[in-house]
């Protein structure tokens, strides 16, 4: 198999990012420890027609404390019941900086049972890169890069 990497235009590639990103609800977010160590979760999120992402968490959270020392964070975004041998794979790598925001418009309207609390902060992603799969859209092992 050879993967092929490209680097694409916003406006290319834009609306494939928004359709990926509308079809899934959780995304996982990578974020550092102090001592360098990885820390993943999973959380809902929404987003916004520049691909920057919302989401809720506890902000004593151990990701939500390695936030606060270091706003780079790694996300995926993918349907998880795709098969491996679909010829139809889609998904996004996701790189950017994160911030508390009070910003809930987006969130609010992904999911309308949502209610702001003050157990929970709102945080955004800025994203400033993305590793995009979308074999229907690009062919079989494809992937277009878009940086900000």
């Amino acid at each position: 198999m050879l993967l092929i990497s490209s680097y694409a235009k916003a406006a290319d590639i834009l609306p494939n990012i928004l359709d990926v990103l509308g079809d899934c609800e959780l995304c996982s977010i990578s974020t550092l420890l102090p001592a360098g160590e990885v820390h993943i979760n999973t959380a809902f999120f929404a987003f916004d027609d520049r691909a920057n992402l919302f989401f809720l968490s506890d902000p004593d959270s151990t990701h939500s404390n390695n936030i606060k020392n270091n706003p780079k964070v790694a996300v995926t975004v993918f349907n998880s019941h795709q098969k491996w041998t679909s010829s139809l794979k889609k998904g996004i790598q996701l790189f950017g900086n994160c911030k508390t925001s009070n910003d809930c418009v987006k969130y609010k309207k992904r999911f309308p049972e949502y209610e702001p609390s003050e157990d929970y902060q709102m945080y955004k992603i800025y994203t400033q890169r993305i590793k995009l799969l979308d074999e229907e859209a690009f062919g079989e092992e494809s992937y277009k890069i878009w940086k900000s």
